[in-house]
């Protein structure tokens, strides 16, 4: 008898223990759990179903439904459970509620669950509350991201036709024979050339965004010979940087010989970025080496320049769409804040990898990995 008295003491405390547990657990999670017994008393009503409702923290105070909702919500919520008891079918249903006098109304979403006891027979009701804010702000934030990505299209596409007129009529005055314009004038045609052919840049970049984040994006893959790509980037862009005096040096081994699965055009658009950017933020007289290397498998391309360094706390936004580190080299230079987040995307296309390798006193490296596949190897849908 002794035995079984405390067999029976000790059966109490493991079932109170786990009442206990129960009760941190429900107590934990960030939506309201309320249950209901037959009579449509509450049983139990957990911590963030009280913060939700905005309700006392006393059980008095939780005895019937409508003390949890507003005279005009609980008729409601009743109908809910009347349709779940006679159709057996789980129902929901949005409603505002003011958490307290000084915060505004949240939205919150309410589901009626039937719990299930013994052979599978409903007996209570389980009510689950989720605040439903996040969830509207991201849905708002994803409509003004697709209104936005409208009006960018809308607008670059009406620029390309005007700026392709004045790029041609600026080539004509310029360039036509046996007619020389004085230096002060030619200065001022340059000057306007070189910044319609800036803004013709952003408008193709900005168009070209809107082509890789519509998800219809093909790249046409092609075997390219690599290292002919990198040395006409580095022809093109050097030009542009001869007044800074910048040594230019090119390394290579045997992975630049070989034919890489690429889109000639778009890869293209990556190294002459890199590697303009190289030129663009090193020292007067400095240096800027590009290497392509084989290892394991990739074809790693490194453009290394001798400037100053990314400061650590940037170096993690680099890639993000429309950042520019903020600088008096940055101002003077100019930029859209496309050129490293489109260099990302179509790298990834090519399911290879873009990142910054180093970047200190000495100079900053940034590291391009494009995989070394076989014709043979090539997958379908890349």
């Amino acid at each position: 008898m002794f035995a079984s008295a405390l067999s029976t003491s000790q059966l109490l405390e493991e079932r109170a223990a786990a009442s206990r547990f129960l009760d941190c657990i429900l107590g934990s999670i960030p939506m309201g759990i309320v249950t209901l017994d037959e009579q449509l008393c509450v049983t139990h009503c957990n911590r963030a179903a009280r913060e939700l409702l905005g309700i006392g923290e006393h059980p008095s105070a939780l005895a019937t439904l409508e003390t949890l909702f507003p005279c005009d919500v609980s008729p409601c919520v009743k109908e809910l459970i009347q349709e779940l008891k006679c159709t057996g079918v789980s129902a929901c249903v949005e409603i505002e509620r003011r958490p307290s006098p000084t915060r505004d109304p949240i939205p919150l979403g309410l589901s009626v669950w039937a719990l299930l006891q013994g052979r599978g027979i409903p007996t209570d009701i389980l009510i689950v509350i989720e605040d439903l804010s996040l969830r509207r702000e991201i849905s708002e934030l994803r409509h003004l991201s697709e209104v936005k990505s409208h009006f960018i299209s809308l607008i670059s596409h009406e620029l390309r036709t005007p700026l392709t007129s004045m790029k041609g009529s600026l080539h004509l005055l310029r360039h036509v024979k046996g007619f020389e314009l004085p230096e002060k004038q030619s200065r001022l045609l340059e000057i306007v050339d070189r910044n319609t052919q800036r803004l013709a840049g952003l408008v193709e970049n900005l168009l070209e965004v809107q082509n890789l984040e519509s998800g219809e994006t093909r790249i046409d893959l092609k075997p390219e010979p690599l290292e002919e790509i990198v040395l006409e980037c580095l022809e093109e862009r050097s030009a542009a940087w001869e007044n800074k005096q910048i040594h230019c040096r090119f390394l290579a081994d045997g992975a630049a010989k070989s034919e890489l699965p690429l889109d000639r055009e778009r890869i293209k658009h990556v190294f002459k970025h890199i590697i303009d950017n190289a030129f663009k933020y090193s020292n007067p007289e400095g240096e800027v080496t590009v290497e392509i290397a084989e290892c394991q498998g990739w074809a790693e391309i490194r453009v290394t320049n001798t400037g100053p360094p990314i400061p650590a706390k940037y170096r993690g936004k680099i890639f993000d769409k429309f950042w520019q580190v903020e600088s008096t080299m940055t101002r003077e230079t100019g930029g859209s804040g496309l050129g490293l987040y489109l260099a990302k995307r179509v790298v990834a296309l090519h399911r290879g990898e873009i990142g910054l390798e180093r970047s200190d006193e000495t100079g900053t490296t940034f590291l391009v990995r494009l995989p070394m596949l076989s014709a043979a190897s090539w997958l379908p849908g890349l």
